[in-house]
């Protein structure tokens, strides 16, 4: 056992686990949180702080000097000590099943951003944001991917995630589109419009566009969608408007952006639990938004080869 792990074990070493996920939010010249502040923050005696200061100085984790009233100021820090200490080491997060080049596209980019010389990082796929809240908040998985108006629907009921990173349009889908058979004429009363309540996204566009409409919701898994309407189980479904399904000549694609109008349903975040300093910290610090979409529009474009 070396000595971080040594005095990580120790009575105190949550005090410094702490003080490690929070560092990782500051630079060189930034000023430190008082060790009244933190104390106060952790229900911890002042020397507890003092001392788990003394150990990541020791450690080689930071070094600070005291400026008067302007407070102790941060001269040096090593990200890699600190994550060391933080238990930041492999995570792993998940997304939807990449059936699509922009989903390869946006695996690509995380993994490569996330991946460096003092980290691991791996993706997982699973359908259904629900699923895959429902997976992070059990402690399966450090983070997770889906739309903007997903991840704010869930933080307006109170489910306790905070989006860590924000991705540009059209990073988590294209577009929407209303999927049919090529016979489909016109709308008519009692329609089968087939809906996975897993995905909120497909729950509340689906409501929006038909709003008013006599239509019959058919509850139904996403990866069953289209083979239904080509059986004729369903009428139709809205489906996000990927390259898979363009090339399908024995279905129809009806636009319905324009009848929905929220661009938040196109657009990935990453999300994390709300209690996850140090993960909320080391994205703050390290993930690079401009680069995982320049990654992705690469793969989309076939400029590079999808790899996650």
């Amino acid at each position: 056992m070396d000595k971080i792990q040594a005095v990580l074990m120790q009575k105190n070493g949550l005090v410094l686990m702490y003080l490690a996920q929070t560092l990782l939010a500051k630079q060189e010249g930034d000023r430190m949180e008082t060790i009244i502040n933190i104390a106060d923050e952790l229900k911890v005696g002042r020397g507890t702080v003092q001392t788990a200061l003394k150990n990541l100085q020791s450690f080689g984790a930071l070094d600070f000097e005291t400026r008067g009233h302007k407070g102790s100021i941060i001269t040096q820090i090593d990200y890699g000590i600190l994550m060391k200490i933080s238990g930041i080491k492999n995570l792993v997060g998940v997304m939807p099943l990449p059936y699509s080049k922009r989903y390869e596209g946006l695996a690509t980019g995380i993994y490569k951003t996330l991946n460096n010389k003092d980290i691991s990082a791996n993706l997982a796929f699973m359908s259904g944001a629900e699923r895959r809240i429902n997976s992070l908040l059990d402690g399966r998985y450090d983070f997770c991917i889906m739309s903007k108006l997903t991840a704010r629907h869930y933080m307006d009921e109170q489910v306790p995630i905070e989006i860590i990173a924000d991705l540009a349009d059209k990073t988590y889908v294209n577009e929407h589109t209303l999927i049919v058979n090529h016979d489909f004429k016109d709308f008519f009363d009692g329609m089968r419009i087939g809906v996975d309540h897993s995905s909120f996204d497909q729950v509340d566009i689906t409501h929006r566009y038909f709003e008013g409409k006599n239509i019959t919701i058919v509850p139904i898994k996403y990866n069953q969608i289209i083979e239904s309407i080509r059986n004729g189980t369903i009428d139709g479904s809205i489906w996000s408007l990927e390259e898979n399904i363009i090339n399908n000549i024995d279905l129809k694609c009806i636009d319905i952006n324009q009848a929905t109008g929220n661009r938040e349903n196109t657009q990935a975040v990453i999300v994390t639990r709300a209690d996850e300093t140090g993960i909320k910290n080391y994205f703050k610090r390290f993930f690079k938004s401009e680069r995982v979409e320049q990654i992705q529009k690469d793969v989309i474009e076939n400029k590079i080869m999808p790899n996650y």
